[in-house]
């Protein structure tokens, strides 16, 4: 009935090898667009400096753990992520991580996340930090606002930025990249607010 050549099946291989080409790549990119939309659902209410009641739409980023009561909101990088105790790999996988000998609310509070090659970066953007920014730490129902004072990069070795203070600050560390030897440090003092 039909006569085929060596021509015509590889012509129609081709063609099939197209339509089924077609038809996976619109698949994945409908799925890759589907995983990557943004959450701008996730709106913040916080208490600034200034005790105005704001409403900051802040995108959580990798955030999967929304009822954790303690977190840090970092509004110009638009972080609003969970915190944990425990520096280990595994809790730096899903969490901002507090480190066990440093304070929980007054004193020096130091934190610690990935910044890149994992699921959840959450300092990824905290190099762009500046004098003046704002960082919002709470603790369960306990809110506090700090205002970053440095960003700077330390050596690995300089234990001097996490240790105790008699006022109340928060530090943030990170791996520096490309500099193995080297940290991220972003220092914030908790700004004092009359009636708080």
């Amino acid at each position: 009935m039909f006569a085929y050549n060596k021509t015509r099946i590889n012509l129609l291989a081709i063609l099939i090898s197209i339509i089924i080409f077609i038809i996976l790549n619109n698949f994945l990119n409908k799925n890759i667009n589907k995983n990557n939309k943004v959450n701008t659902e996730n709106t913040v209410y916080f208490e600034v400096s200034n005790n105005l009641e704001v409403d900051s739409r802040i995108t959580s980023i990798g955030n999967f753990y929304k009822s954790n009561n303690w977190r840090i909101i970092i509004p110009k990088i638009k972080l609003d992520a969970p915190i944990e105790e425990g520096t280990d790999g595994e809790i730096l996988k899903r969490y901002v991580g507090h480190m066990k000998e440093t304070e929980i609310l007054n004193g020096n509070v130091v934190l610690a996340a990935h910044n890149r090659g994992y699921r959840s970066n959450f300092f990824q953007e905290i190099k762009k930090l500046e004098k003046g920014d704002e960082i919002l730490y709470q603790v369960e129902n306990e809110k506090r606002n700090y205002t970053v004072i440095e960003n700077k990069v330390i050596k690995e070795t300089n234990l001097s930025e996490i240790g105790s203070t008699s006022y109340n600050r928060l530090t943030l560390i990170t791996c520096e990249e490309n500099k193995k030897e080297y940290r991220r440090c972003v220092i914030a003092l908790e700004n004092n607010i009359k009636g708080n």
